[in-house]
């Protein structure tokens, strides 16, 4: 599975930063790990298998309730 990230970190604007995740779970972690570093996210998606699955940002968000996955419900 492979996430691309778009977002900003310290005035820099980071487009199309991708990482190679084992799975969803990961991929949250990872996300949620760059938001606790102070990375705002304004766009990230998931590939796997030719499937592309959009995340939406606002769930990444630190003043957002709820865990990430109760939004994607």
């Amino acid at each position: 599975m492979i996430l691309i990230v778009e977002g900003t970190l310290r005035g820099v604007g980071w487009t199309s930063f991708t990482c190679p995740v084992a799975d969803a779970i990961a991929a949250f972690d990872l996300i949620t790990s760059y938001v606790a570093r102070g990375f705002q996210i304004n766009h990230a998606k998931m590939f796997e298998r030719g499937l592309q699955i959009d995340l939406p940002a606002e769930i990444f968000s630190p003043h957002s309730e709820g865990c990430p996955f109760e939004s994607l419900r």
